[in-house]
């Protein structure tokens, strides 16, 4: 989308793409930082409907004011947006970008229509950007002023602690990059002191998604805990997941199927009650240099579940 009479601007933003992008995509939060919208009039409903969506919005003050009306005419959840401004012709596009000290936004401002051949753009961009870059500098000390709020726990992580061990932190630290710190519970990180079964059915009850890790010797574990009469976590997790019809992610990693072993017969080898797992996707995770691209597939399940949920929409509005 970058060209020639492209107005463009970044900023790294110390806080999760979750916080930033709800933020982004909040109308009501737009005059918080658009530094010439005086008012925004999100139409009963707007959260619900399907796209694309529109809304109203006050330029300047009386009694030099205009009204425009602003759609967002594409979207990929905690990645894009891009809005259309219909009286000023201008499509504003921003781009989410996780790291390990942030969420990089770019932004880019393209006329379109018969804005795109005003002589005058070349002579107002300096200008422009000044304007844009200001902006994103004022939202970033926006965000940043609720670095310490905590992230609710919407995503739980089933796990086995004596294989997953490396693999599940690395799953668990870009989750709560891409959701907030305190976003996935997972045992040894999200208990305290009082009934650990209780504890864990209920995090399972409160979470939106459940994000299952299948590693070497996952399969196996099943009938060697029933053999040896030891409690299985794992498969209490997945049976209550299973009860209370909560999303699951499983994450099946290199090595996980016993050599010449199909996925198919592996969970044939499952408990009868767990075999309700072969209706479900197992979406590969491999090593790198795979790992963040895979990942990035899983995140995008994710992002899909929160987006119908009335807690993350209630959390864009917190």
């Amino acid at each position: 989308m970058s060209g020639a009479n492209s107005i463009n601007g970044s900023v790294l933003i110390d806080r999760p793409i979750m916080d930033v992008y709800q933020y982004f995509s909040n109308p009501d939060r737009l005059r918080e930082w658009v530094p010439f919208y005086s008012a925004v009039d999100v139409p009963e409903g707007y959260a619900k409907a399907k796209e694309p969506k529109s809304f109203g919005v006050t330029v300047g003050m009386a009694p030099w004011e205009f009204k425009d009306t602003v759609t967002i005419v594409d979207a990929v959840m905690g990645r894009s947006l891009t809005y259309r401004s219909d009286r000023f012709a201008v499509l504003a596009t921003y781009l989410f970008e996780p790291t390990s000290k942030g969420t990089v936004v770019t932004a880019m401002h393209m006329p379109w229509g018969v804005a795109a051949f005003t002589p005058l753009l070349s002579f107002a961009r300096p200008w422009n950007e000044h304007i844009v870059n200001q902006a994103l500098l004022q939202l970033k000390q926006r965000l940043e002023a609720l670095r310490h709020r905590p992230s609710p726990p919407m995503i739980f992580f089933s796990y086995r602690r004596k294989e997953d061990r490396y693999t599940g932190g690395r799953v668990v630290e870009t989750l709560e990059r891409e959701f907030g710190e305190g976003s996935v519970f997972r045992d040894i990180d999200s208990m305290s002191s009082g009934n650990f079964e209780e504890q864990i059915v209920r995090a399972i009850k409160d979470s939106e998604i459940v994000v299952v890790l299948v590693a070497p010797g996952w399969f196996d574990s099943f009938a060697g805990k029933a053999k040896a009469s030891t409690t299985d976590y794992v498969k209490k997790e997945l049976l209550t997941a299973l009860g209370h019809k909560k999303e699951i992610v499983l994450l099946l990693t290199d090595g996980a199927l016993l050599p010449d072993a199909t996925l198919e017969k592996m969970i044939a080898g499952l408990p009868k009650e767990l075999r309700a797992l072969e209706k479900l996707h197992f979406h590969k995770l491999r090593s790198d240099p795979d790992f963040r691209g895979d990942m990035e597939r899983v995140l995008r399940v994710v992002w899909n579940r929160f987006a119908k949920s009335e807690r993350w929409r209630e959390a864009a509005n917190r």
